[in-house]
């Protein structure tokens, strides 16, 4: 009604419409029309028409709220919208009157505000009984400045009450306070209509936070609330909050400049709004970036917290309230109806007090000199703080600074000078020489208070920063280790205040640590290499000592000047001295094996100082190495070489620092030892070097060939392989002497021996006279090189005669390394045949552990068994000797009863009466390899063509189950004859004696490889001799058992499990390329599901080892293994069902 009479039309002419559903928005419904209205009818407040300048018009924004419903106690409605255009001149509006209209009442309102720029201007009214409200925002945050031309959009607001459903209320402006002429009023937004229904809760609580803080803090919690969702059904949505910042009862209001960058997050530290500022009004506006959804449910809920910057406001308190819950800016996620907001926020608990402090003193932690070793004769930082005067500017005059710590001395015999102070970077305050500690009475035992008045006052204000420095001199004689450290405490500041002249008693502590000026030096320490080692006489390069030089703290030092002594070691026996010429061309190196001093020769006391080095030494360290040439020949001839060695000790060093020199007296240090142990020393570093000569060590290698047969006619047939490792310097073999276990006798079955290197012959012999073949190796320079990665490897390989030529068949042979002939650099390493030292050494006394006897019987000159009185601890492959024939030991038998070789290694074989002294050695230098059995064929087992295998059934007729192959050795002159093949049952389930379930094997032949049988095992009947048992060896026995075999020996085999007979045998040759032989069976009985049949040859044997199969090479009656190596059974096809 409001609304038409606004316009200029007749109450008798409204047509009142139930429904407006009709209308789209607000300017459809009606809103005042300037065209229409008397312009005088609204105007400008309080000021007379003549004085009016310039224009403002008053129009209903296009975008102002349509009409709809409002619910109940909402907290916050937009009603209405207008647009306020300055037309002449820019405008300034102060305040204005609403009023309501409509067919409502006042009381449906709680309260009414404007917004704008999104921003409550002014305070929050409620409607009085003529339905209206004057809104004022004169202060210069609140009121609105419009610029000639530019409009700004202003909005009324409401909260509602509970009212009454079906009232309808429109707000508009009836006048407005401003110094222009106003056209366009009154003027009213759309008509709504107010609802009985409830607007979702919500509920705003605050978390007591009430606490201090500095100027200067940041990240500091200002507030902390929480958004309850009253609803279970309906989400809430947070999309801002207004904070006003209050005076706390009893506190100072800090200003809006206090405190800044006022920061919202969630509960997760998420920032969800800001960073923004306090207005000049008092007001914090959040407004959220993204509006924050809590979910559905009486207890759901979200925690926000407000956090800020303390710029400033000593003694102020920033106290942030919440006027109303129209500034909670909460809505339900359904209909987004602005939510009833209960109110349960303490204004008083959200407070941040900042501390008031006249003048105080405090540590800067960020920077503070942390506790360290100073050197002497510099300027060290002993303490950086803060000073503190926020509550108006404070004139310091001086400060009171203890020095405490251990072994300060100053005045006459002053260690430190020149304290000074700086404030904010400006030295304020020098004392100088002797220090002034008059003041120090309120310092402890050991400690000194300076006062340091300042030159001039200094004006503090804020937060400003000061260190304090001093000079640090020479220790007094005997401090080692000096700490000081400087303290300033508050109380003891002098200073008024800048405003009237007021007494300051500074507060608070702050505190620098420990500073040790320390005295430097170095230590000279053992390295872990080199390592004691034993050199050659004439070595070169020989590295004596290793040494590391550390400075003993933070003070680098200079080292000019290290004195070597050159020591024996003596431990020969004999006292062994050393010579000044014995070592030469001393050279120090660095880590790299760079030369930095020398080369240089030992003076008459055997000693050399290197000076003018210049090291600089940290106390990381760094290392250093002595080396020399040692003589070809040491000076005094009671050396004995391989024992007595020399050594180089430090006997003095010189270094600086700081100008200062510091000696051997400083520089004791740690030895690190050979095994890592350590012993506190004074300059007795040494590594001991034995001086000799090098060795040459002998082993079999661990490819040694094993056990095998020779092939008579064979050549170059492996027989034995040795290892040589050499050590301290590089070994030269020139001769090596071999000898065969055969004796003498082995000229029967030698031919040829010859001597390689891997794949390279460096000799062949074709003389095997006395037991023994001597290889002369000197003109292939067959060199060792030092080190147990360099060993060489020497095999012997053999040419066996033949048959015919005089070999023996079936001789064993076996290689012995008997002596060696080797050479370093300059000595004799290994001397052949007879020497003490490196060949046998056959002991006249019980040098060597054993029982030493006599013999037990007298010896001809080719008799092998010799017989001793009693044991005496010899082995196989020991040599004995009597008189001067030496012999090798092959068997002994209870220690007592020896089969020798006679006239082993050379020597003859001569009679022996029992009374003739025995003598034994053990065997460094004689290894032996190991036994070869000649022969004129080499048989070997190998695979078939093909493997039977298959479907176990009761075969009536003959079935092949296993094939095996027999190869002679290609270069055999022999032809191999087959005597006997033992054939065994590997796998046998379900073999048993019960023919309703079992099976048995009732015939068993073998085929050769034309398919001609040559032999037979026939039952006499086919079934077993009683049902039920199953018999053992003897005639017409089946297979029926697992233990059971057949040894295939005659043309006719009637017994299972027989032993081989002597005299049968099958005279089967073998075929020069290989035959294939192959066994077939006949079962009798029932075969089950899982029943399985395999056979083999269990044991192909080994060297003097009896196997399965049994055959000649034509001159050799009976052999019993077959050379397989490793391999130790031949196993046919598994059949199963």
């Amino acid at each position: 009604m409001d609304v038409l009479i606004a316009n200029g039309y007749d109450a008798d002419y409204v047509l009142t419409v139930s429904d407006l559903s009709a209308f789209s928005d607000g300017t459809s419904i009606g809103a005042a029309e300037s065209s229409l209205m008397d312009v005088s009818q609204g105007g400008s407040v309080g000021v007379p028409p003549s004085q009016l300048a310039g224009g403002l018009t008053v129009a209903l924004a296009s975008d102002t709220p349509a009409s709809a419903t409002t619910v109940a106690n909402t907290d916050g409605v937009m009603f209405s919208k207008f647009n306020f255009t300055a037309t002449d001149g820019t405008v300034t509006v102060t305040g204005m009157k609403i009023k309501r209209s409509g067919l409502g009442v006042y009381s449906d309102f709680n309260n009414v505000w404007l917004v704008v720029d999104g921003i409550r201007r002014g305070t929050v009214k409620t409607l009085n009984s003529a339905d209206e409200a004057n809104l004022l925002f004169s202060t210069d945050t609140n009121k609105v400045t419009i610029a000639d031309g530019a409009s700004k959009s202003f909005e009324l607001w409401a909260s509602m009450s509970t009212g009454t459903s079906g009232h309808l209320n429109s707000l508009g402006i009836t006048e407005v306070t401003t110094s222009s002429a106003v056209s366009g009023l009154p003027l009213y937004g759309s008509v709504m209509s107010h609802s009985t229904i409830e607007a979702p809760d919500s509920t705003l609580e605050s978390a007591t936070i009430g606490n201090t803080a500095n100027v200067g803090d940041t990240d500091l919690v200002v507030a902390k609330f929480k958004i309850d969702n009253d609803e279970s059904n309906e989400t809430a949505v947070f999309k801002g909050i207004t904070f006003k910042s209050i005076t706390k009862s009893g506190t100072t209001r800090a200003y809006t400049t206090d405190f800044t960058n006022f920061r919202m997050y969630d509960n997760s530290g998420n920032l969800v709004a800001g960073p923004v500022e306090i207005g000049s009004d008092n007001y914090l506006r959040f407004t959220l970036a993204t509006p924050f959804e809590v979910e559905a449910g009486t207890n759901k809920y979200e925690w926000f917290y407000v956090k800020a910057d303390a710029v400033d406001g000593a003694g102020r308190t920033l106290n942030l309230s919440v006027e109303g819950m129209y500034d909670v800016a909460a809505y339900g996620g359904t209909n987004m109806y602005h939510a009833d907001v209960a109110d349960s926020y303490t204004d008083a608990n959200e407070y941040v007090t900042l501390g008031a402090s006249d003048l105080a003193v405090a540590v800067d932690t960020a920077v503070n000199p942390t506790a360290t070793d100073v050197n002497q004769n510099t300027t060290i930082v002993l303490l950086k703080g803060k000073i503190r005067a926020e509550k108006g500017a404070v004139n310091a005059e001086a400060f009171r600074v203890d020095l405490t710590g251990t072994d300060m001395d100053f005045n006459a015999t002053s260690e430190f000078d020149n304290l000074r102070v700086y404030i904010n970077d400006v030295l304020v305050s020098e004392t100088s020489s002797p220090l002034d500690t008059s003041d120090d009475s309120a310092a402890a035992a050991g400690e000194t208070a300076v006062y340091a008045a300042f030159t001039d006052s200094y004006t503090i204000s804020g937060v400003v920063p000061f260190r304090v420095e001093i000079d640090v001199q020479d220790l007094k004689s005997g401090d080692t280790s000096t700490i000081i450290k400087a303290t300033v405490t508050g109380s003891y500041i002098t200073g008024t205040t800048e405003a009237d002249g007021t007494a300051v008693t500074g507060t608070g502590t702050a505190a620098g640590n420990n500073m040790t000026v320390i005295t430097p030096g170095y230590k000279i320490y053992k390295s872990a290499t080199p390592i004691t080692a034993t050199k050659v006489l004439g070595s070169t390069d020989v590295e004596f000592l290793g040494f590391d030089v550390k400075s003993n703290n933070t003070t680098n030092v200079v080292v000019n000047k290290i004195k070597f002594q050159l020591n024996a070691y003596d431990a020969g026996g004999a006292v062994f001295t050393a010579g000044q010429n014995d070592v030469q061309n001393l050279e120090l190196l660095d880590v790299s094996g760079n030369v930095i001093a020398g080369p240089a020769n030992l003076n008459s006391s055997k000693e050399y100082e290197f000076s003018g080095l210049s090291l600089n030494i940290d106390s990381n360290g760094s290392k250093y190495i002595l080396r020399g040439d040692v003589a070809s020949a040491m000076n005094d001839t009671d050396f004995v070489s391989g024992t007595d060695g020399l050594y180089f000790t430090i006997i003095s060093s010189e270094g600086t620092a700081n100008n200062n020199t510091y000696n051997g007296a400083n520089s004791a240090g740690t030895e690190i030892a050979d095994g890592g142990t350590a012993a506190e020393i004074n300059y007795d570093l040494d590594t001991k070097m034995t001086i000799g000569t090098g060795t040459l060590t002998v082993t079999a290698a661990s490819d040694t060939p094993v056990s095998a047969q020779l092939i008579t006619g064979g050549t170059d047939q492996a027989l034995a392989k040795w290892k040589l490792v050499a050590a301290n310097e590089d070994v030269q073999v020139k001769k090596f002497r071999v000898g065969l276990t055969t004796g003498s006798g082995g000229s029967d079955e030698i031919t040829k021996l010859s001597l390689y290197n891997g794949s390279t012959k460096l000799a062949e012999t074709y003389s095997y006279a006395g037991g023994y073949t001597e290889f002369d190796i000197t003109s292939q320079n067959f060199v060792v090189a030092a080190g147990t990665s360099n060993a060489k490897y020497l095999t012997v390989k053999v040419d066996v005669n033949s048959i015919t030529s005089g070999a023996d068949s079936a001789a064993t042979l076996a290689g012995v390394l008997i002596d060696l002939e080797a050479w370093g650099a300059t000595t004799e390493i290994a001397p052949l045949s007879g020497s003490n030292t490196d060949g046998f050494a056959f002991a006249a006394t019980n040098t060597n552990g054993y029982q030493i006897d006599d013999l037990g019987e007298d010896l001809d000159t080719s008799e092998t068994g010799v017989t001793l009185v009693a044991t005496t601890g010899i082995s196989a492959g020991d040599i004995i000797k009597i008189d001067s024939e030496q012999m090798y030991v092959t068997t002994v038998t209870d220690g007592t009863d020896l089969v020798v070789v006679r006239g082993f290694n050379g020597t003859v074989a001569a009679a022996h009466t029992d009374a003739d002294a025995l003598t034994d050695t053990s065997v460094a230098y004689t290894i032996e390899g190991n036994n070869f059995t000649v022969y004129g064929n080499k048989l070997s087992i190998g695979n078939p063509s093909s493997i039977p295998s298959g479907s176990l059934a009761a075969w009536s007729g003959y079935t092949e189950v296993f094939k095996f192959k027999l190869i002679p050795d290609a270069t055999a002159t022999e032809e191999a004859v087959l005597n006997s093949v033992k054939v065994a049952l590997k796998q046998s389930s379900g073999m048993g004696a019960t023919l309703a379930t079992d099976w048995f094997i009732g015939d068993m032949a073998l085929y050769n490889g034309a398919g001609t049988l040559i032999s037979q095992l026939v039952t006499a009947d086919g079934t077993l001799v009683a049902d039920g048992t199953c018999g053992a060896t003897g005639t017409d026995e089946q297979l029926c058992v697992g233990t059971d075999f057949v040894r295939f020996d005659a043309a006719s085999v009637t017994a299972k499990n027989g032993d081989y007979t002597a005299g049968n045998r099958l005279g089967e040759a073998i075929a020069a390329g290989g035959e294939e032989y192959t066994v077939k069976i006949k079962t009798y009985g029932a075969v089950a599901t899982g029943d399985a049949l395999q056979l083999y040859i269990a044991s192909l044997g080994a060297v003097a080892t009896t196997g399965d199969l049994d055959w000649d090479d034509s001159n050799s009656a009976n052999i019993t293994w077959v050379d397989m190596g490793t391999t130790s059974t031949f196993d046919g096809g598994v059949f199963s069902k």
